[in-house]
């Protein structure tokens, strides 16, 4: 946590270096808070959310399995923090010196215990912590602990060329049950420079990391801001004198892992093997693994958070095999505003991300900085389910280095413990999207749910074109996702049975785009009973602002006798694109059925919302098309398929001007007939070459269409006389104009392939 005190002035820098550092200024931008408003912030905190009284300014926290503890650092009274605390270059006063202590926690009883500290006089400024017992003999602890003291060297001299702090490392041991902690003796070396938090191999060998190379200062700035400024390192300190009494003496120090920057937290993983070396103002953890004998450590993984990070933790679901899902993870602390740290009210995150898989990460806590101001260790502890109801549960601690005491909370079902089954609704055919965009450009499904009949199989994301987004303006490129999802819209057996309900919610986050498709025209089958029950669809989508929906699937095919009614409302924000086709065909015709079906209703709404809390709205479109009653295929004059497209938003502006351009030059009486074999090849230029060809095509599978600009938005109703001519002619256009290919990806053309 000590990283970001002198990002305060980061706002300048950003701005001046956007220019030539574009894409890692938008990842600062986002992981420092700046687009965090703190009004926006809303409390996720459980159930049962205590403070811990005794706790007072607890950096970092380890679980002791075996006793069921929990072991800090503390400090013991509120103003001397603000006067001195090296970590983030507070030097005013080098005699307003605390004296510290450990403290136990009871997770049960949510008590503490400030062990008193034999043989050692102080003074003891706290930070990062680790803890380490033998297996032979669990009850007793080994305790680590960061200690940021005055340079005695400066004191006297007040040599600028001299460091002011001199941190050191004390080693303490415990024995659970008694109520002190006996100090074994100080390290300091030359290699401790900024330490931040303590890696325990066993009694004998740490690891530890210097957060940064400069103490204070400018460039100091710079290795918070800057990724490639990578000038830290991760510390090897063996002991090979645990007597020693000059704390110079009987160590041993090796750097393990050079060129980091920003390192602060370590953790120990889901094994021995995994070494967590968390990269605070990048908000990265880093998996890493020891390199054979040599102890060096070797950076397998990154993981990227959405904000600044602390120490890491890793929570082992003991009740998975019982429970049937595993709920194991890396627990991972931070600033949601971190630009303004500290500010005496700091709002906190705690993410649990996933053990396997795409790394799912989960919000399990967050607070406005009211109740806990800044979090920098977060610990999970299950609680057996056959004591707690059957409820999958665990408490969750959360502390930071200015919290005036841990915080506790109960995590209910199923904000923290992720089943890897989607959850259980009480309507069939339910189906719930939230497409979310990780920092930088990665979109991920937050939530991929459905229900039988339903089904939603993601496919391969596409990769967006080179001159994607290049007719926006330049404040929308921020918002450019490196991929567009594909997903594809299925029913079990191809088609719904009379009286099957489906209803979809969709949610686009903002600087995300999703392309939706069918695989095949969805069937509505015949109904056995008479009247038929009606089968439905309901969707209801929310985009963001610079987010983008393509929603274009295969025709609607109703069977004879079938009931059919749709509705689809689309509420998107003022900076929201979308664009969709929605169609219906005649039904079978190779036996028979033309238009033969007992009624189809849709109804497609566009909405524009807007306002404080996207509370405002006002609606845009309502479309309605209704095919029910006596003589439907008289009405429907010979065509096969009916169907409308609709756009809206900057992403399919220059779309939809293409087609109303393209309506506009349609032959007129008395107007020039492209048709024509008069016409020759010089005449015509290639764009008037394609477009006499598309009519030609257009003559011959009988298609009409019109288009015309209504309210922002743009309406286009086409009919042909079959499926396939109407999907050559909605080829033509998508393909000749290019925008659906070039701002969706591949997939935006999934459709008329």
């Amino acid at each position: 946590m000590a990283t970001i005190r002198t990002v305060a002035a980061v706002s300048a820098l950003l701005v001046s270096l956007a220019a030539l550092f574009y894409k890692p200024i938008t990842l600062r931008v986002e992981v420092l808070g700046l687009t965090r408003p703190l009004n926006k912030i809303q409390n996720v905190h459980g159930e049962d959310l205590r403070m811990i009284p005794d706790t007072l300014y607890c950096e970092d926290l380890h679980y002791h399995e075996h006793s069921h503890l929990l072991f800090s650092a503390s400090e013991e009274k509120l103003e001397t923090r603000w006067k001195w605390f090296p970590p983030i270059a507070y030097f005013d006063d080098s005699h307003a010196l605390d004296r510290g202590t450990i403290v136990v926690v009871n997770p049960e009883t949510k008590t503490a215990t400030r062990l008193s500290l034999v043989n050692f006089p102080g003074p003891f400024i706290t930070h990062g912590i680790d803890i380490w017992s033998p297996k032979e003999e669990p009850d007793s602890v080994y305790i680590f602990a960061v200690n940021h003291l005055p340079n005695p060297a400066f004191s006297l001299s007040n040599a600028t060329d001299d460091p002011k702090a001199r941190s050191q490392i004390e080693i303490f041991h415990h024995r659970i049950g008694t109520s002190e902690a006996k100090h074994l003796r100080s390290i300091w070396h030359s290699a401790i420079r900024t330490p931040n938090d303590i890696y325990a191999i066993n009694s004998h060998a740490i690891y530890f990391t210097n957060d940064h190379y400069h103490r204070e200062g400018p460039l100091r700035t710079v290795e918070d801001v800057i990724t490639t400024s990578r000038w830290s390192d991760v510390i090897h300190l063996e002991i090979l004198d645990m007597n020693a009494k000059d704390p110079s003496q009987g160590i041993k120090a090796t750097v393990m892992r050079d060129t980091i920057q920003n390192p602060n937290g370590l953790g120990h993983g889901k094994d021995e093997s995994e070494i967590l070396v968390n990269r605070a103002a990048a908000g990265i953890m880093e998996i890493a693994q020891q390199e054979g004998s040599n102890l060096r450590l070797r950076f397998i993984e990154t993981v990227q958070l959405p904000n600044t990070i602390d120490n890491p933790t890793y929570f082992h679901d003991p009740y998975a095999q019982t429970t049937g899902y595993d709920a194991s993870g890396y627990v991972i602390a931070g600033l949601a505003r971190a630009f303004k740290f500290p500010s005496h009210q700091d709002p906190v995150t705690v993410y649990l991300v996933s053990a396997s898989g795409d790394r799912t990460q989960k919000l399990l806590f967050q607070d406005d900085g009211r109740m806990i101001s800044t979090a920098s260790t977060a610990v999970l502890i299950a609680i057996d389910p056959q004591k707690n109801r059957g409820k999958k549960q665990a408490w969750l601690f959360v502390t930071g280095p200015f919290s005036e005491a841990v915080a506790s909370s109960r995590r209910a079902d199923p904000v923290e413990m992720p089943s890897p089954f989607p959850p259980t609704s009480s309507y069939p055919g339910q189906g719930n999207i939230h497409l979310t965009l990780l920092p930088p450009s990665t979109p991920s499904f937050s939530t991929l749910t459905y229900t039988y009949p339903l089904k939603l199989l993601p496919s391969v994301p596409h990769k967006l074109s080179a001159n994607a987004s290049s007719d926006l303006p330049v404040s929308d490129a921020s918002h450019l996702p490196a991929t567009v999802p594909l997903l594809f819209l299925l029913t079990y057996g191809g088609g719904l049975v009379a009286g099957d309900h489906i209803r979809l919610s969709i949610r686009l986050d903002t600087g995300t785009r999703l392309t939706i498709t069918t695989q095949g025209s969805t069937k509505i089958f015949r109904p056995s009973a008479s009247p038929p029950p009606t089968t439905r669809q309901d969707l209801t989508v929310h985009i963001a602002d610079h987010a983008a929906l393509w929603l274009a699937p295969d025709p609607v095919q109703p069977f004879a006798s079938s009931l059919y009614a749709q509705k689809q409302i689309f509420n998107v924000e003022r900076g929201g694109s979308l664009g969709f086709v929605d169609w219906v065909s005649e039904g079978r015709k190779a036996r028979g059925e033309r238009w033969a079906f007992a009624g189809w209703r849709g109804r497609n709404e566009i909405w524009e919302i807007y306002g404080e809390g996207l509370q405002k709205g006002r609606m845009l479109v309502r479309d309605a098309v209704v095919l029910d009653g006596k003589d439907i295929p008289g009405r429907m004059d010979d065509m096969g398929v009916f169907g409308t497209v609709l756009l809206r938003g900057p992403l399919f502006e220059s779309l939809a001007d293409f087609f109303v351009e393209e309506f506009k030059a349609l032959p007129r009486i008395g107007g020039r007939s492209w048709t024509s074999a008069s016409d020759t090849v010089q005449e015509l230029t290639t764009k008037e070459e394609w477009r006499k060809k598309r009519l030609q095509r257009e003559e011959g599978d009988g298609m009409l269409w019109t288009a015309c600009h209504v309210r922002g938005c743009t309406i286009i109703k086409f009919a042909a006389k079959e499926v396939e001519g109407a999907k050559a002619w909605l080829g033509y256009m998508l393909k000749e104009e290019g925008s659906v290919g070039r701002e969706c990806g591949d997939g935006g053309l999934m459709l008329v392939r």
